[in-house]
């Protein structure tokens, strides 16, 4: 839905958004125990580290690393395809004994892919990754679809779809990888590899790589990680796993099931060829960390860090705190939907003296914030009671100050919980200050009253939508039936605070993305006309434009007017079953509202620009004058192909044409659709057409050309049509109808867009509409360019993900490759 630059733009708005409430980015001062840390002051016991054992601060791995130093010194600047210390050789002798198989060591997991990845994945191969594989996974991947192989992202742990793309791939390709983590690093959930384990015996070309960072140490016999406390090394898996985390140290290790992968990626592993090497001290640590791996110490270790994740399991449970994933691993989730709660309740924590981490997009999905905190061996027995007794005390508070209930919570992590039954149920907090209305068509709203708040911003006036409700219903295509919903939200004194109206309706995801990505979808909607498609509620709908919310922002309490709002879309979403909720066409600098959004859960996504033409540039008398209010440029330009070639044209404005003429200007809309792919919807229904010719506020401009140049000898037919709504004030071409011919020899483009500007001139308007795309060629005619921005907000992020990675279009274009997720530039959903 956003290109690459949209999707860093929301990124930044939700770390920045986080580092306001005082979340991220912070520092911790004094000397570190392992078990506290110290921000503004104030000792917190720490709930945000992945030491899962507390090797951090053991003794031995600090005295290797210092005797490390004395022996080497503080670097060894060599690349490792020359010389290594032979600490290397060591650390790496002793990761063989604990994998019982080759380890290559790298700088860091990140590098280990950078270096295994592109090595071990030939250009004959095709590749899925788990909808949640971790960043540096993700990121590794890119490098593959630019060689042309092809990548394909699954839904999380689905190995029923998984089978069926091993079936259907393994006709074409070499080898079939499948990309996972072991342990998930965001809900700590787990893969499933005992069947993986026997899809990898069943098809021979099936091979899985998996990333257990997360699973190192306190797992597996040796500290040899989940993975293989789970399963055999199969011979067609790689193994990833890391050296931070439980392990205390610092790189990367790939554990190979022979010794000939070993030396294809020990020669050709980028990473391992140009990067720098693990420093001696790292080395030392990492060493003395593998001694205590070898030992019987392990599996105490393991035992005691057991008995706390048993432990913190059941006080959850006994508090029913909503944990999204229960499993045995030390990493906890708890769901709090939008971020404005996770913010409210890690500040209690914090307050109370627990650190815990917030979990945000992209790490996760918007409507999948939580508090994310892990158990290690520093936590005492009344830590994790402590903090979690504190946690139960604050949760229902906290959802209580933002607006939300335990069954907001359910909802939007798909739990399935009666709430009825639960005994913190919260009751819908009631607000005496305002009040909501809600209506299904707009008949049942004061006509009046709606005109006077929204009826002269577009195309959207009481009869507008009157118009579009009666024109999309009944149809047999599912895209061109809509549901409509206004929503006022009133004061005590039963004024409007808040107006606006929303419509649920098929879309294609793909309705934002880069036109090249649109082209190749639509390869894939020949055969599936429906392919990445879902049902969307939108402020406004897909035919209009403008500011499609009335918001009284002298009301000092807006903000709340504005969350009821939000509220009851979220419930209508949830109840009409759409995958995503878009608000859009705000003002890009509203920081008030953008801070509100962002609270709420949504990401902010550019637009296309739209045009727009003022009232100042529609007020002129003679043809000289408009031209004396164009930038000098465009004068000429003007001057030349509008005015110039007026004179081929017989213009019309009418209202009748018979059955015949209505199947020539759907044609010339479907020309005109079949380009369009910058703004990528469904094609209207050819009803729509006749249907504006019997309403007042429509009417279309046609250019024929003079029967002198009809050089062909056919019937003298429009070559140009624009179809037009208009209110009292607005006029809006909702839509053009081109013959593709005509557009440079008699610039037929241009010349409707002339057109328009005369007619909306003599009818005295005060604004002309002119919508998205083509904005250089609008400006031309005197439009100036407005950037707007949509707010969404997804149930399922999966289609995005999918429409996203086709940005990563390699050489072979082609071919389509999968993705949303530039996961950590990613959103990752429930």
């Amino acid at each position: 839905m956003a290109k690459h630059n949209h999707i860093l733009d929301s990124v930044d708005e939700s770390i920045t958004n986080g580092v306001k409430h005082q979340v991220l980015h912070l520092t911790s001062r004094g000397i570190a125990d392992g078990r506290t840390v110290t921000v503004n002051n104030e000792r917190l016991v720490h709930f945000a580290s992945y030491s899962y054992l507390g090797l951090e601060i053991d003794q031995r791995l600090k005295d290797a690393g210092a005797n490390a130093i004395q022996k080497y010194g503080t670097q060894y600047g060599c690349s490792r395809a020359y010389i290594s210390i032979e600490l290397y050789e060591e650390l790496e002798n002793s990761f063989s004994q604990i994998f019982q198989a080759p380890v290559l060591i790298a700088p860091s997991t990140t590098l280990a892919h950078g270096a295994a990845i592109p090595v071990l994945i030939k250009d004959e191969d095709a590749v899925i990754i788990d909808q949640y594989v971790h960043a540096s996974v993700q990121v590794t991947v890119k490098q593959l679809k630019v060689r042309g192989i092809p990548v394909e992202l699954l839904r999380h742990n689905r190995l029923d779809l998984l089978e069926d793309r091993i079936k259907e791939l393994k006709q074409k390709h070499r080898k079939v990888w499948y990309l996972l983590d072991g342990v998930y690093s965001m809900h700590g959930d787990f893969a499933p590899l005992q069947s993986l384990y026997q899809l990898m015996n069943k098809y021979e070309q099936f091979n899985i790589y998996v990333d257990d960072a997360h699973g190192m140490s306190w797992q597996g016999e040796r500290g040899s990680g989940y993975a293989l406390s789970q399963i055999k090394l199969h011979p067609q898996m790689i193994l990833i796993s890391s050296l931070n985390k439980a392990f205390a140290a610092s790189g990367g290790a790939i554990i190979f099931p022979d010794q000939e992968q070993y030396r294809k990626v020990r020669t050709c592993g980028g990473p391992l060829i140009f990067s720098t090497p693990i420093q001696p001290p790292m080395l030392g640590v990492g060493t003395a960390s593998a001694k205590i791996h070898l030992s019987p110490e392990i599996k105490i270790l393991q035992n005691n860090l057991s008995e706390r994740i048993a432990l913190c399991k059941s006080l959850l449970k006994k508090y029913e705190i909503p944990v999204i994933s229960e499993n045995d691993s030390p990493i906890f989730y708890v769901g709090t939907g939008l971020p404005k709660v996770a913010y409210n309740l890690a500040k209690r924590l914090m307050n109370e003296g627990y650190y815990t981490s917030v979990a945000l997009f992209p790490a996760v999905s918007m409507k999948g914030t939580g508090i994310r905190f892990c158990i290690n061996l520093h936590h005492t027995i009344e830590d994790i009671e402590q903090m979690v007794s504190v946690m139960a005390r604050n949760y229902p508070l906290a959802l209580e100050d933002e607006g939300l209930t335990y069954k907001d919570i359910y909802q939007a992590f798909k739990m399935d919980v009666q709430v009825k039954d639960h005994p913190k149920s919260l009751t819908e907090r009631k607000n005496n200050q305002f009040s909501i209305e809600l209506f299904n068509t707009i008949k049942q709203v004061n006509k009046e009253e709606w005109n006077g708040l929204l009826g002269y911003n577009g195309s959207f006036d009481w009869e507008g939508l009157l118009f579009m409700e009666n024109l999309f219903k009944g149809h047999k295509e599912k895209e061109n039936n809509w549901e409509f919903y206004y929503i006022f939200v009133r004061d005590e004194n039963n004024k409007p605070v808040l107006a606006t109206f929303f419509t649920s309706a098929w879309c294609k995801d793909d309705i934002f993305s880069p036109a090249s990505i649109s082209e190749q979808v639509e390869k894939q909607r020949k055969a599936d006309p429906y392919y990445l498609c879902s049902k969307v509620l939108m402020m406004g709908s897909l035919l209009t434009e403008g500011s499609h919310l009335y918001l009284n922002r002298s009301n000092s309490n807006w903000q709340e007017a504005m969350s009821i709002l939000l509220k009851y879309v979220t419930q209508l979403q949830n109840d009409i079953g759409a995958t995503t909720v878009t608000l859009r066409d705000f003002d890009v600098n509203d920081i008030g509202l953008n801070d509100l959004m962002t609270g709420e859960g949504f990401v902010k996504v550019d637009l296309p620009e739209t045009s727009v033409i003022s009232k100042e540039m529609l007020n002129w008398q003679s043809q000289e004058e408009y031209l004396g209010l164009l930038p000098h440029k465009a004068r000429h330009n003007v001057r030349r192909d509008s005015i110039g070639c007026e004179r081929f044209y017989d213009i019309e404005i009418t209202k009748e044409a018979t059955d015949e003429q209505i199947k020539h200007w759907y044609q010339l809309y479907l020309n005109v659709k079949a380009k369009s792919f910058e703004l990528n919807t469904f094609n209207l229904p050819e009803k729509f057409f006749g249907d504006i010719l019997n309403h007042p506020q429509w009417e279309i401009i046609q250019l024929t050309l003079k029967p002198e140049l009809n050089s062909d000898g056919k019937e003298n037919k429009p070559i140009a049509v624009g179809f037009i709504y208009k209110t009292d004030q607005t006029y809006s071409p909702m839509f053009l109808g081109l013959d593709y011919k005509y557009l440079f020899a008699y610039k037929n483009y241009k010349q409707i867009l002339y057109q328009v500007v005369k007619r909306a001139n003599v009818l005295g308007m005060e604004k002309v509409y002119l919508g998205f795309t083509a904005a250089q060629e609008k400006q031309k005619i005197g439009a100036i360019a407005v950037a707007k921005v949509a707010y969404v907000q997804t149930n399922d992020s999966y289609n995005m993900e999918v429409i996203e990675n086709q940005q990563q279009l390699g050489k072979d274009r082609s071919k389509i490759y999968t993705e949303f997720s530039e996961r950590n530039i990613i959103s990752r959903e429930d």
